[in-house]
């Protein structure tokens, strides 16, 4: 029995020591399987893709810390975010950051390379009590850093500021004329500018002096992308009646040089078509509205009822978008040059009535049926009939977007020409599941002799009840039958891929 129990002993140690080499071996191959794994083989520029799907354009304090973790994963992937420029063109300062910083900024933004930069500066808290001859505080908006890195920093495109009021803004740009540079650079950041995002305060009052050389501006560069956030409404500026007097000789000037122009305008009255009537450069104008009209009770008052009769001309604005109102502003507007439209509605109930007769006029008007290439429209409920009849008579539209527009489908039936023969582009979000979209694809994909076009679905809830892969499939054997059909591509998408309601207007 001993002996048998030595042999057994020595076997289970054998067993054992064997295990632990297959063990050990085990981990050897999956280290080499790993080191051969197809993520390792992705090019840099995949892996840089990547990393600018989960960073935003401009990065704070917490996005700035997770992509420096993202580059400490492996040498393969910090060689990607390090040739990936566009991780570092964008970055956002908090008026707490100490100017110590400054050499940190730096750097990011050299990693940048030689394309544009956009700095985005939020001051500490609101409202800024620098205005208050009781408390004698320091100005937020003039931190040290700041003006160290508009005065002598890396050349900047665009600039955002979140602060309380103009007079904040005048504080900066006396520091920056103030500023000793001991570097002395040719041209200074803020006089590189190309762009300025403008934010102000929730009920801070605007407080604009009457000298037209001391306004704001009179000192801001001449930018040709501008945007501006109002205060509330009730502000001197925009509520009070001698508010409404005519803007400074310098506001003019800045806003006629302009080429792209973004307002958020909530007050009533004439004062948004006197600051529009200046932008005789603009070629690309939003205006939101947060869900308030400049018409309201209004639009039966003399001055009114003569800007109907004699609209606003805006002649060089090619791409015109609205964002949180009805159409009503359409009655007052011209746009010779327009080739994109933009609705951002607010779920008006009145727009089922009015949307088909105010858009169709304005185009009409506008001489725009023939050249708007881009359609988008934006929290409607509408009857088919009436806007299948709008958009029949958009014969140069390539691009479509109706994004929580309830009309109940059937929008591609008809029995005389083929519908929106160049379109390329159909984007359909957040439908319902009851919307028969099988039906308005065959619909499309029968219409003869007209472009190719790629459709992209998102469904207010799930499931979806179309699968892109049985419809690309069945499509492509219907081309193969019918020469002269239109081939439809089809993409669905999840709901949240679709929840950026204005992917083009906050990229800064």
């Amino acid at each position: 029995m001993a002996l048998v129990t030595e042999v057994l002993d020595g076997l289970i140690e054998a067993m054992n020591i064997h295990r632990a080499r297959l063990e050990a071996s085990e981990l050897e191959v999956l280290r080499y399987r790993s080191i051969l794994s197809p993520v390792r083989r992705l090019p840099l520029e995949i892996v840089g893709e990547i990393l600018l799907l989960v960073t935003p354009f401009t990065a704070g304090n917490l996005e700035r810390a997770r992509l420096l973790d993202l580059t400490t994963v492996c040498k393969h992937w910090r060689q990607a975010a390090l040739a990936t420029h566009r991780l570092w063109n964008g970055l956002s300062v908090h008026g707490t950051t100490p100017q110590c910083a400054y050499d940190k900024i730096l750097l990011w933004f050299r990693r940048a390379g030689a394309i544009p930069k956009s700095l985005h500066y939020e001051a500490p808290s609101l409202p800024c009590d620098c205005d208050d001859s009781d408390t004698l505080r320091e100005c937020q908006a003039t931190s040290p850093l700041l003006v160290h890195l508009l005065s002598e920093g890396p050349l900047l495109q665009h600039l955002k500021l979140n602060i309380s009021k103009p007079g904040c803004l005048r504080n900066v740009m006396t520091a920056i004329q103030a500023y000793e540079s001991q570097n002395h650079p040719e041209k200074r950041p803020w006089d590189s500018l190309q762009s300025i995002n403008l934010v102000f305060g929730a009920g801070a009052q605007w407080g604009e002096p009457i000298d037209p050389k001391e306004t704001m501006f009179s000192s801001l560069p001449p930018v040709k992308a501008f945007r501006i956030q109002l205060p509330a409404p009730w502000s001197s500026f925009t509520y009070n009646d001698d508010s409404r007097a005519a803007l400074p000789h310098s506001a003019t000037i800045f806003i006629s040089r302009l080429t792209t122009f973004t307002v958020k305008w909530d007050c009533a009255g004439l004062k948004l078509f006197d600051l529009l009537r200046h932008c005789s450069n603009v070629e690309t104008l939003t205006i939101d509205f947060a869900y308030r009209s400049p018409i309201r009770e209004l639009r039966h008052t003399p001055a009114f009822k003569a800007l109907a009769r004699a609209p606003l001309t805006l002649p060089k604005v090619t791409e015109l978008r609205l964002r949180h109102t009805n159409t009503d502003i359409l009655v007052y507007l011209t746009t010779p040059a327009l080739t994109s439209l933009d609705l951002g509605l607010n779920a008006d109930l009145r727009e089922c009535d009015q949307f088909v007769r105010n858009v169709s006029s304005f185009l009409l008007r506008s001489s725009a049926m023939a050249t708007v290439q881009h359609l988008r429209v934006h929290m409607l409920t509408i009857g088919v009939i009436p806007l299948r009849s709008l958009l029949y008579k958009l014969t140069a539209l390539r691009r479509l977007t109706l994004d929580s527009v309830a009309c109940g489908g059937l929008l591609f039936f008809t029995h005389s020409l083929p519908p929106l023969p160049l379109l390329t582009e159909l984007n359909l979000l957040q439908i319902s599941v009851r919307y028969n979209i099988a039906l308005d694809l065959y619909l499309l994909h029968t219409r003869k002799n007209c472009q190719p076009c790629i459709v992209t679905v998102t469904y207010c809830q799930e499931p979806c009840p179309i699968r892109e892969s049985e419809w690309n499939t069945f499509t492509l054997s219907l081309t193969r039958t019918r020469i002269d059909s239109t081939f439809i591509s089809l993409r669905v998408l999840p709901s949240l891929a679709a929840s950026g309601i204005y992917p083009c207007d906050d990229q800064d």
